[in-house]
């Protein structure tokens, strides 16, 4: 009987698996506005580059009803004078759709990015705005020690321009460690414990470059003709490397 649970609850699971990990495609085209969620976000890692995603759903945030951009509706993302057309993203498994900036100071802090669903036949929704964040300076992140450490042994620092009363994501990434991600306080200097980055399991006595990710996040405000709601934010992220050893 015990046998026969574990069957039927193993089965149970694999279903709503893969119920959830399928995707629905419905054109905008039949979908009114108030119907429609909403994520936008803008991703910067050098000043002078940044890239908005798009991905419009029915049904709220966990949906996995997707909408294609169809018919007359139109996205276009827009920095100051500069403006975008998104395209769909061919290596997403889901509808996102993505325009990038390159042009002078696109991905530098406190640039406003405006996205414009303009629409034929239904209420269109023009006005879902974001603000960049002022990102880490690069040329400021310093480490003691200053070349290399070890890991397991020693302790590291790391200091940067802080903002006060503000947080900032931290992340850790080298072939021969696992990664580590934290949330910590945007005041400038963070240590890391000895023994707090972990080894690779498949490299563990293995030495390498780590690179250190600091990313700044803004929340903007998306159009009320989104019926459904939705989330509007920018990331902007800033990375410095230094060698570790076990």
């Amino acid at each position: 009987m015990n046998n026969i649970h574990k069957i039927i609850t193993t089965t149970l699971i694999i279903l709503a698996t893969t119920a959830c990990s399928n995707v629905e495609e419905v054109n905008s085209s039949d979908i009114a506005s108030s119907e429609m969620w909403a994520r936008f976000e803008v991703f910067s890692t050098e000043d002078n580059t940044a890239t908005a995603r798009a991905s419009l759903l029915v049904g709220g945030s966990h949906s996995n009803t997707h909408i294609n951009i169809t018919g007359g509706d139109k996205l276009e993302v827009f920095n100051g004078t500069n403006v975008q057309t998104v395209v769909k993203d061919p290596t997403s498994s889901k509808v996102v759709y993505v325009a990038t900036f390159d042009h002078t100071n696109s991905g530098r802090g406190n640039t406003n990015y405006r996205f414009d669903f303009s629409r034929d036949e239904h209420r269109s929704a023009t006005n879902s705005i974001v603000s960049l964040p002022i990102a880490v300076n690069k040329d400021n992140i310093l480490f003691n020690p200053s070349s290399s450490f070890s890991r397991s042994t020693e302790a590291v620092t790391v200091t940067w321009d802080g903002i006060e009363d503000s947080e900032v994501d931290l992340q850790i990434t080298g072939n021969c460690i696992q990664t580590y991600s934290k949330k910590i306080p945007d005041t400038g200097e963070f240590t890391i414990n000895a023994n707090s980055i972990k080894s690779n399991p498949n490299q563990p006595g293995g030495s390498c470059q780590l690179t250190f990710k600091f990313t700044r996040t803004n929340t903007g405000t998306v159009d009320d003709a989104f019926g459904e709601g939705g989330e509007i934010h920018a990331y902007s992220s800033r990375e410095a490397t230094l060698l570790t050893t076990q």
